[in-house]
């Protein structure tokens, strides 16, 4: 499946809910680790360590495309300052049936991811990401208020 499919997939994992950047940076980054295979061998992202572990600025031109094609929606936190990501209504509708190429195990997985990021703080989700991937930890500027542990 392409790489703006799978986007929305897990964009649609949380209906009525959005995602903050790092989020969405890095359930799109462990489903590229742990499903590779999901992935077209030609679309997949290719995520670099950078400031709080595996980026890839390709999401979020995906979500701009799937936002101009009616399926996502990017709305500003105020309080934040920042863009969050979600799928509109339209982009569940067609979400579903993105779904049904899928197996049970593979939904599964896209769900729990989802649950995963958006329950974690920053803090703990990017601490989370470089305990599992110390591969990404290079180039970070990220010190975990746990362990006082930076680069």
């Amino acid at each position: 499946m392409d790489r703006r499919s799978l986007t929305l997939l897990m964009l649609a994992a949380a209906p009525g809910k959005f995602y903050s950047p790092v989020q969405i940076q890095k359930s799109m980054f462990l489903l590229d680790r742990q499903m590779p295979r999901v992935f077209d061998t030609t679309s997949r992202y290719v995520f670099r360590p950078y400031d709080y572990g595996p980026f890839d600025s390709d999401v979020y031109r995906e979500i701009e495309i799937l936002a101009l094609d009616g399926l996502a929606e990017i709305n500003i936190d105020p309080a934040r300052a920042m863009k969050m990501y979600g799928a509109s209504e339209r982009g569940c509708i067609v979400a579903a049936d993105f779904r049904r190429r899928l197996t049970l195990n593979q939904i599964e997985f896209i769900r729990k991811v989802s649950d995963f990021v958006r329950n974690l703080s920053f803090s703990d989700l990017v601490s989370a990401i470089y305990e599992a991937y110390p591969d990404t930890r290079m180039n970070s500027i990220f010190v975990d208020r746990r362990t006082g542990a930076g680069l």
